[in-house]
C-alpha cells in the first residue's frame, strides 16, 4: 500500500524543486540579459527553496531509512545490538521531538520579523523546523515501531536495515 503522506511530501519536494530550478534559471538569464538590474530576490528566494526541498525530502528519508549508517556497529554480538539498535532508535525519535517542540517556538519568533528582499514573514520560512521534526518523529516513530514487530516475529537484527 503507498503512504500518502510519502506521496503528498514527493509532490511537494517535486513542486519547491521545479520552483528552484526556474528561479535560478531566471536568475541566470536576468544577469546575461540584463546586467545592470540586479534580481536580489533570486538569491534570497533560492535558499528559502533549498529549505523546504529539505524539510520535505528529510522524511522520506526518514521513511526509506535512506541516512547514514555505520556498519561497524553490525558487528557487535545479537543481543548487545538489539539494545544499541533500540537505544539508538529512541535517541533519534527523541531528537526530532525535540526539534518539533521548539521548531515552533522559534517559529513564533519568526512573525514579527520579515524576509530582507521578499518581504514575507520569516515565519513562512522557519515553519519548515517544525513540519521536518513532526514528519520526522512520525516515520521515526513508524520505523521503531516495525523494527519491534520485526524482532518478536524472530527477525534477525543483523539484517535489519
Amino acid at each position: 500500500m503507498k503512504d500518502p503522506l510519502e506521496k503528498v511530501l514527493k509532490a511537494g519536494v517535486f513542486i519547491v524543486f521545479a520552483a528552484l530550478i526556474l528561479v535560478v534559471t531566471f536568475q541566470v538569464f536576468s544577469r546575461i540579459l540584463f546586467p545592470d538590474l540586479s534580481q536580489i530576490w533570486t538569491e534570497e528566494v533560492t535558499r528559502f527553496l533549498f529549505i523546504y526541498s529539505i524539510a520535505l525530502a528529510a522524511p522520506i528519508a526518514m521513511k526509506r531509512k535512506a541516512y547514514v549508517n555505520i556498519d561497524l556497529i553490525n558487528k557487535l554480538p545479537a543481543k548487545l545490538l538489539i539494545i544499541v539498535k533500540i537505544i539508538i532508535e529512541i535517541l533519534i525519535l527523541v531528537l526530532f521531538a525535540v526539534i518539533f517542540y521548539y521548531g515552533i517556538k522559534f517559529t513564533m519568533l519568526g512573525t514579527i520579523q520579515r524576509a530582507p528582499t521578499i518581504k514575507i514573514p520569516i515565519a513562512i520560512v522557519f515553519v519548515t523546523i517544525p513540519v521536518m521534526g513532526a514528519f520526522m518523529t512520525f516515520y521515526c516513530a513508524v520505523n521503531f515501531i516495525k523494527f519491534i514487530k520485526y524482532l518478536k516475529a524472530g527477525g534477525d537484527v543483523k539484517s535489519w536495515s
